[in-house]
């Protein structure tokens, strides 16, 4: 967790901040949902897309994050939004593009010692669900909103970027790359050859066969 060492921002009230760490106090939730609303800095947005290996950059601009914490026992269920926008270059034709980042968050909080309270035994095989996929854990009285949005971005983000085919095609780079597509023969490995000409021979004398039949 990154401590800005501000006080815990707790979830009474709809409130919207620009910072890096977002701390809920659990023991401060309400009853029924708890709005909170902050914005991701635009150098720390920059900095979570340049974690995948480079290949992603911020826009200048902040991401936004709009939820709802709702406390149910010991479990917290986190749902929302996280909007943005983001840059990259396509891996496919080189180009520049921009996109708006759109996410669901559907996040489930527990704490950790529920979680070995469902592991009976030591060598019991824990196999993980789709449902455990976006489960995080906790073992303190506080969470950072921040890192969790920030795990939620880091997911999201495919690891070798791409536009849809069609922007490609508009840039020209699917008729370029097919038209400089070399022919079969062109392909071929010359220490294929031999075999090459083996089976061009075969489908030969099978349609001489076919022929004599006739």
């Amino acid at each position: 967790m990154i401590d800005t060492g501000r006080p815990p921002v707790h979830a009474a009230a709809p409130r919207c901040r620009t910072e890096p760490a977002v701390k809920i106090d659990l023991k401060e939730l309400r009853e029924g949902p708890n709005p909170v609303a902050f914005d991701v800095n635009a150098d720390e947005a920059h900095t979570w897309f340049r974690e995948v290996d480079g290949l992603y950059r911020g826009q200048g601009e902040p991401l936004h994050a709009d939820l709802s914490l709702q406390r149910l026992d010991d479990i917290i269920l986190v749902r929302g939004s996280l909007a943005g926008p983001y840059g990259y270059t396509c891996a496919r034709c080189l180009a520049e593009r921009s996109e708006d980042l759109d996410l669901d968050v559907t996040w489930t909080l527990m704490p950790h010692d529920k979680m070995l309270d469902e592991q009976t035994s030591p060598d019991e095989e824990f196999e993980l669900t789709t449902d455990d996929l976006d489960v995080s854990f906790f073992d303190s009285d506080e969470i950072d909103l921040g890192a969790l949005m920030r795990e939620l971005v880091l997911l999201e983000l495919d690891p070798i970027p791409h536009c849809e085919v069609d922007a490609c095609e508009a840039d020209g780079y699917l008729t370029a790359h097919s038209q400089a597509e070399p022919d079969e023969g062109e392909r071929l490995d010359p220490r294929w050859a031999p075999l090459a000409a083996l089976k061009q021979k075969l489908a030969s004398s099978a349609e001489d066969a076919d022929d004599a039949s006739e």
